[in-house]
């Protein structure tokens, strides 16, 4: 069977934004501090055998993510994707679909949904790769 290979248009991106986590922060890590679109998510979690969920929030300040590590947290997530254990994904997104009007903050954890309850502690780092315009 013959393959295929399919490139995106990379011309249309304008930024690529890397973050390596290792542990999670309360607060989510600042990815930008503006309005800004995402168009492409790459994640490696091959390190780990467990899922884990990337979360995004339309904020542009620390204040504006408030986690606290509990069971629900204060702030639900805007966007949430399943990163599988042992494995890399890559997900493209729609135009339009992605848009962070404030700003992008990035939160990875164990927990699914809208909880945080179990952060990343006791993992290996997973890097995601966002790849948008600001």
């Amino acid at each position: 069977m013959p393959s295929t290979e399919f490139v995106l248009a990379t011309s249309a991106f304008t930024r690529k934004w890397e973050l390596t986590i290792t542990s999670r922060v309360d607060t989510g890590e600042q990815v930008n501090p503006d309005d800004c679109k995402v168009y492409q998510i790459f994640a490696d979690n091959s390190a780990n055998t467990a899922d884990m969920y990337l979360k995004l929030y339309d904020t542009n300040s620390g204040s504006g993510v408030t986690t606290g590590g509990g069971a629900t947290g204060s702030t639900d997530p805007d966007f949430v994707f399943l990163i599988p254990g042992g494995r890399t994904i890559d997900y493209t997104v729609v135009e339009g679909f992605l848009d962070f009007a404030v700003g992008l903050r990035a939160l990875v954890s164990a927990s699914p949904g809208t909880s945080d309850a179990t952060g990343t502690t006791g993992y290996n780092s997973i890097t995601v790769e966002l790849y948008g315009t600001d």
